[in-house]
């Protein structure tokens, strides 16, 4: 019985459409969060300034923490286990959430969520990747299962969330880990398929910090990601003071996965047919557009075919993005690379905008805010229009298609 119990968790663990079920759960779950923690703080009566603080824990922590539990999986082997503790963990500090009685309370509980929320994507893509084995181009058609996930449950739990208590959203996002949790219990503690990587020394990873391209590519990448940071944290908030509500705000969400998924299927020939710095260009231009038109708006309603902007943007940026870097790359140092970019884009860019957007909230307001985070990118888009150098060196832009798929749905979860 033994043995055959083993078997069978094996060759679950191989098994794509298992994998598809869990980036399912694990996203419809969070999508039952994200969207609604900011709103729930603004509620119990914090400032601008203090959400701005709370919303830039995540991302912070987030950078800091995330590698220290893949290396603690990497080191005992027990990837499943280690998932299993954050899943569970995340789960029952949000829950506690809407037991906080101060801003100190807040931040220490979503301290601790963040520190094992961090696990969670970095150890689900582990899973993902080596259930593929050496077959990685099949990764979005596994993220995509995610994104469906995130975008029927954001709508779904904004409706519930109206309609019962503000803070119901944290117990549909604990139960959602339990089961996620549970879904991982049915496989085995290793990964799928577990290869042996070499550790690239720290000298050579250092080394790409001397291209000026790639310093001034990161640069760019941190104003892009503090950009879409201050919508994800402060839209709903403005949504708030138009008399917006939470089904509102889901649609908005479940609008913008919709384009994103068509956005990302047609990326790879509008690449190869235009370059990257079209791309980059589109991106930037859809970007400043819907950030422009949020300060004009007086009907909550239309801020649905407004974020039909997001998945155009993102569509074209993160495959433009993840190309380019993959040029500037030496051989050997792709995955690196990856992880320094996601980094700085989610992480120092996430951060910069929570606590940047909080601050210009509280002094100035929300329209002032978007306003000026357009004119921000307006700038950084003349720059990099004008200092861009395509790096090709003989390389093709196809160079891209395994790592954007890896990331097609992640822009979700800029705040979680």
């Amino acid at each position: 019985r033994a043995k055959m119990t083993a078997s069978l968790r094996v060759r679950l663990g191989h098994n794509l459409n298992f994998w598809r079920c869990v980036s399912f759960s694990l996203m419809a779950a969070s999508s039952c969060f994200v969207p609604y923690v900011t709103v729930f703080f603004d509620l119990v009566g914090s400032s601008s300034e203090e959400v701005g603080i709370l919303a830039s824990v995540v991302p912070l922590v987030n950078f800091l923490v995330a590698p220290l539990w893949s290396a603690l999986a990497d080191r005992t082997n027990r990837y499943r286990d280690v998932f299993i503790v954050c899943l569970l963990g995340s789960g029952l500090a949000a829950a506690a959430l809407p037991l906080s009685s101060s801003f100190a309370v807040s931040l220490a509980i979503v301290l601790v969520f963040s520190m094992f929320r961090a696990a969670h994507f970095p150890l689900s893509d582990t899973f993902f990747l080596s259930a593929l084995g050496s077959d990685k181009s099949g990764y979005g058609r596994i993220r995509m299962f995610g994104t469906a996930g995130w975008a029927v449950f954001a709508a779904v739990i904004g409706r519930i969330v109206d309609v019962s208590s503000e803070s119901s959203f944290v117990i549909f996002f604990a139960c959602g880990m339990a089961f996620t949790a549970l879904l991982l219990s049915l496989v085995g503690p290793a990964l799928p398929n577990h290869e042996k990587t070499e550790n690239v020394p720290l000298s050579q990873q250092l080394a790409l910090l001397r291209d000026w391209r790639v310093l001034m590519f990161l640069g760019h990448a941190t104003v892009i990601g503090a950009a879409l940071s201050i919508i994800s944290n402060f839209l709903f908030l403005h949504l708030k003071d138009l008399d917006g509500n939470n089904t509102i705000n889901g649609l908005s969400l479940t609008c913008s996965c919709l384009f994103e998924v068509p956005a990302f299927f047609f990326s790879k020939p509008l690449l190869n047919r235009f370059g990257i710095r079209f791309m980059l260009l589109i991106s930037q231009l859809a970007l400043i557009l819907r950030l422009s038109m949020y300060p004009i708006l007086d009907n909550p309603w239309w801020v649905l075919p407004i974020e039909t902007l997001h998945g155009l943007m993102f569509g074209c940026l993160w495959p433009a993005a993840l190309s380019y870097v993959a040029r500037l790359t030496p051989p050997g140092l792709a995955a690196s690379a990856q992880g320094v970019f996601s980094a700085v884009f989610w992480g120092l860019g996430g951060c910069a905008g929570a606590v940047i957007g909080g601050y210009v909230k509280q002094l100035w307001g929300a329209r002032i805010l978007f306003f000026g985070t357009a004119v921000v990118i307006f700038g950084n888009l003349a720059i990099l229009m004008l200092t861009f150098s395509d790096g090709s060196n003989g390389r093709k832009d196809s160079s891209y298609h395994v790592l954007a798929d890896k990331e097609t749905s992640d822009s979700r979860d800029v705040t979680a």
